[in-house]
């Protein structure tokens, strides 16, 4: 298929999925039908801009290779400035020093040329070793020993950022404990899917006390209050 009919493809995939989430911020996001379409869409869309922008590069490279055929260049949306509290790392290409022209080095500076690039640091794993050191007495031969760190779960396997990455993959993301296992088994920790659950079970009860607090001070609001007032069962007046 020609880049150009790729691109219109991919072009009217991205509009049905505007439309799409255009009508469920109106509408409501109640029905189940149109979050599976609008998943699909972007599914759709996805893989069309992919394939778009494989022929647009591999028509580059072709017409590199020659002096009379021209790529074709699709429209692009205007590219965006990254958001200023993102962290920075400044790479610093010198200048040289000597004019690679005629070699002198009455030079004059200009500024620079400043390029954003969007770059991830990959997650990593480390094991923390806690070590308990213990001391005998040599007067009253009793040993004594530093109280344990705190730990969230039993036993203290994970740590609370692991913990806190797994909880948010879950019910954030909506990842399931598999996926996620899969991914931290690629890293070479292999991780049961029993033990992933057990630590989403013990999360829940460990931050059970903070969701009935924040249920409680809920419950307490004024409107929200006249509201259950009015609307409480008769057996309950």
């Amino acid at each position: 298929m020609a880049v150009n009919d790729l691109a219109a493809l991919a072009r009217n995939a991205y509009l049905e999925l505007m439309n799409e989430a255009m009508r469920r911020d109106k509408y409501g996001a109640n029905s189940e039908r149109s979050r599976r379409l609008l998943g699909q869409l972007e599914l759709t869309f996805e893989e069309l801009e992919a394939n778009a922008s494989e022929a647009e590069r591999l028509g580059q490279i072709a017409a590199d290779k020659t002096s009379t055929v021209a790529a074709f260049t699709r429209k692009r949306s205007t590219r965006r400035d990254f958001p200023a509290d993102v962290p920075r790392e400044k790479v610093v290409i010198p200048a040289p020093e000597l004019c690679p022209c005629c070699g002198s080095d009455d030079l004059s500076h200009l500024p620079p040329a400043i390029t954003e690039t969007l770059e991830r640091v990959p997650a990593r794993h480390k094991v923390i070793q806690t070590v308990q050191e213990k001391v005998s007495c040599r007067k009253c031969e009793k040993i004594s020993q530093p109280p344990a760190p705190f730990h969230v779960t039993p036993r203290g396997m994970f740590g609370p950022h692991f913990l806190a990455n797994l909880a948010f993959q879950k019910y954030g993301l909506h990842q399931p404990l598999n996926s996620q296992r899969d991914r931290i088994e690629a890293e070479g920790i292999p991780l049961s899917l029993s033990t992933l659950a057990d630590q989403i079970g013990a999360i829940c009860v460990a931050v059970n006390p903070l969701c009935l607090l924040l249920e409680t001070h809920g419950l307490t609001a004024d409107r929200l209050s006249l509201k259950q007032r009015r609307g409480a069962p008769t057996a309950q007046r």
